[in-house]
């Protein structure tokens, strides 16, 4: 009886060619996806009319009433928005909190927007809720790319966009808001909002492991300190450096910053 014999090679060149084939039909689908998501517009940048919205025969600001009508059916869209997250149901939840963002930039313009943008990706990076991150990132973007080029960047919109980058985890963004921020309140000489700019920026570095920049800001609090004879927040600065040595592992800076704790008590 003739027998059928199996070339291994060949029957693992087959199974080869296989997995190809279906990698590359997988590669394909995800990108057509991609396009598709790509082609679809952000949901917070959508401007259709509003039932929450008064019908004004003629377009003008809203008086003060309808603004606090209007926030007040904003807070319970939030609400709402809650209690969908809490039954299991994400995807209504968001689509509830995109209204209230794109509403809320009606209320009360980028700043109100950018807070509520903070406010709902924090939530949906707690979940882990990736594409609404995504979402709400790119709108962050928008919003400050707009605002630099009408000039419309102040001081009160930059703290929120550097408060939302945080919420949403871009702790890049967040760094470079807060360097502009800076850079400001250095021209102005406010000493007491420089540190507590300066201590964000501390802790955003030591959250992201860059213990180098997170010592070279922590020194600068320390000569702030210094200069202004402060021995109480001089020990906690010197505490501070000498704990993130400890982390970096470089124990002859940190027991060169334990020393001069001890020469300060």
């Amino acid at each position: 009886m003739a027998r059928l014999i199996l070339n291994p090679l060949r029957f693992l060149g087959t199974a080869f060619s296989i997995a190809i084939l279906l990698l590359y039909s997988s590669s394909l689908a995800w990108a057509k996806a991609d396009d598709i998501d790509q082609q679809q517009p952000n949901p917070l940048e959508l401007t259709e009319p509003d039932p929450l919205l008064p019908k004004l025969p003629v377009e003008r600001p809203l008086t003060r009433g309808e603004l606090k009508q209007l926030r007040e059916a904003l807070d319970e869209l939030d609400v709402q928005a809650k209690a969908q997250l809490a039954a299991g149901n994400p995807e209504k939840a968001f689509e509830i909190w995109y209204r209230e963002i794109r509403l809320r930039r009606v209320a009360g313009g980028n700043l109100e927007e950018v807070e509520t943008l903070g406010r709902v990706g924090a939530i949906a990076w707690d979940g882990n809720h990736k594409p609404q991150v995504q979402l709400i990132t790119k709108r962050l973007a928008t919003i400050q790319q707009q605002a630099q080029t009408e000039g419309s960047l102040d001081q009160g919109l930059l703290i929120a966009l550097g408060q939302a980058y945080q919420q949403v985890r871009v702790p890049g963004q967040a760094l470079a808001i807060y360097d502009q921020i800076l850079a400001d309140l250095r021209q102005s000489g406010d000493n007491e909002a420089i540190e507590a700019t300066l201590k964000t920026m501390a802790g955003l570095h030591m959250t992201w492991f860059d213990y180098p920049k997170a010592i070279a800001t922590y020194e600068e609090l320390l000569s702030l300190a210094q200069q202004r004879g402060d021995r109480v927040q001089e020990f906690v600065y010197l505490q501070e450096i000498a704990y993130i040595y400890d982390q970096a592992k470089e124990p002859e800076n940190a027991l060169r910053m334990k020393q001069k704790l001890a020469a300060s008590y």
